[in-house]
């Protein structure tokens, strides 16, 4: 709900100062550590968070945020991870498995 937004920028506002902080006093220790291989882990932790968003978070483009809501009450009420894709969500209807039998 439109309420709540501002409160949820200001917790994200904040969280992002607080990595940037903890990147910015942890990085001259990794780099001496590390050497040449210290964007390695930073690396790693987006290759992860990647790979997270792609399997467990729904697409939103297009959507307004009473839609959004609608389908996450939806899935918390079929204990569901993630929406099926339906025509139009920008993927092609080839890749799409259609059920063999």
């Amino acid at each position: 709900p439109e309420h709540a937004r501002a409160a949820a920028m200001s917790a994200a506002a904040a969280l992002n100062w607080v990595c940037n902080a903890a990147v910015g006093l942890g990085f001259p220790a990794m780099s001496s550590a590390l050497g040449s291989l210290v964007f390695l882990p930073f690396a790693a932790v987006l290759l992860l968070w990647l790979l997270f968003t792609a399997r467990f978070t729904p697409e939103t483009r297009g959507r307004s945020v009473d839609e959004i809501q609608v389908e996450f009450r939806r899935l918390a009420a079929l204990g569901s991870r993630k929406p099926a894709r339906a025509e139009g969500d920008g993927v092609p209807l080839a890749s799409i498995r259609q059920p063999q039998g």
